[in-house]
């Protein structure tokens, strides 16, 4: 049965455009008829296609150097299909939505992904279980324990990131790629502490995605007063230093995707740090810009020229050895 799953090699740009598709129309289906159809129909159709694509990933053949882009493709794919169908099976167990039925959900998808990462070696399956994985926990502790405001699920977050930054750097050890994906995850960690304080300056959309309502009637609840920005300057300041890390790490090793997770983190935080006056964050940003554009501008004597080629008493170049001949 795998034999007939199993992509050839030379099509497997067409099979990963063809699975794209068939995304985009479950995806379609889901959403036209998600009150028409029966969820039985959703569930037969979005298994049947998870199958599909989940099959053709086993059966894919594993290549020497990592998997191509197509693999990436078809696992990403059939990652998509398989939380829609397990919604479906959810809905039809009567979950009817809510934390505990993300929470499982959350879990099967965080061991797909992790068969993915560790079993196929792909990168794209270690960023899906990580996010999957910090979903996966910010829905348990809402069901297990259902805190009051945003706070218990920021100290989650951050503890989230932190895990998944120290897993970075073991395994950028094992591979850079897998290394790269878990720091971008712990970006979006990051930025969905900054999420957290953005739904509670509006009252009502906290509730909306965790059925909480702030701590406070306050616009941040109770971190407002800590600084003169509104948040907490202990929370600014994780932004501030989780984006130079996160773009730092992305420039040094030439990563596209940290160098926009880590900008997209510092942009977070300028938003987190935009109320107040002069005093605080705009000093010690001016007294760090005018540190570093004095060290880099500071006159210096420029380095000497190398030496022509034969120069410095090579023998092999015929240059004259500066040492007298024995006699």
């Amino acid at each position: 049965m795998l034999e007939l799953l199993r992509p050839k090699p030379f099509r497997g740009d067409q099979v990963a455009a063809g699975t794209v598709v068939l995304v985009l129309l479950v995806a379609l289906l889901e959403s036209r008829f998600g009150d028409a159809w029966a969820v039985g129909v959703h569930l037969a159709y979005t298994t049947a296609a998870a199958a599909l694509v989940l099959g053709m990933s086993v059966a894919a053949p594993r290549e020497p150097d990592g998997p191509p882009a197509w693999h990436s493709t078809l696992y990403v794919a059939g990652f998509l299909l398989a939380g829609l169908a397990l919604l479906n099976l959810g809905d039809l167990l009567g979950a009817d939505g809510g934390a505990g039925l993300f929470s499982w959900v959350g879990a099967l998808l965080t061991a797909l992904a992790t068969w993915m990462s560790r079993g196929r070696d792909a990168a794209s399956g270690t960023l899906l279980a990580a996010v999957a994985g910090v979903g996966t926990t910010v829905a348990f502790v809402s069901f297990a324990f259902d805190p009051d405001g945003g706070g218990a699920y920021r100290w989650l977050l951050l503890a989230d990131a932190v895990v998944l930054a120290l897993m970075a750097l073991w395994q950028r050890i094992r591979g850079p790629a897998h290394g790269v994906q878990l720091l971008n995850a712990a970006g979006l960690a990051l930025l969905a502490i900054a999420a957290i304080f953005a739904l509670e300056a509006f009252d009502g959309l906290l509730g909306l995605v965790f059925d909480v309502t702030p701590e406070t009637g306050t616009l941040y609840g109770d971190e407002r007063d800590e600084s003169p920005g509104g948040v907490g300057w202990g929370w600014t300041m994780l932004m501030l230093a989780g984006g130079i890390g996160i773009l730092s790490a992305g420039a040094a090793d030439n990563e596209r995707g940290n160098v926009l997770v880590g900008i997209a983190v510092l942009l977070a935080f300028t938003i987190m740090a935009a109320d107040g006056n002069l005093v605080g964050w705009p000093i010690i940003f001016a007294v760090a810009a005018v540190a570093f554009l004095v060290i880099g501008l500071r006159p210096s004597t420029p380095v000497p020229d190398e030496p022509p080629a034969g120069a410095g008493g090579d023998p092999s170049d015929g240059a004259r050895l500066p040492f007298p001949r024995p006699r």
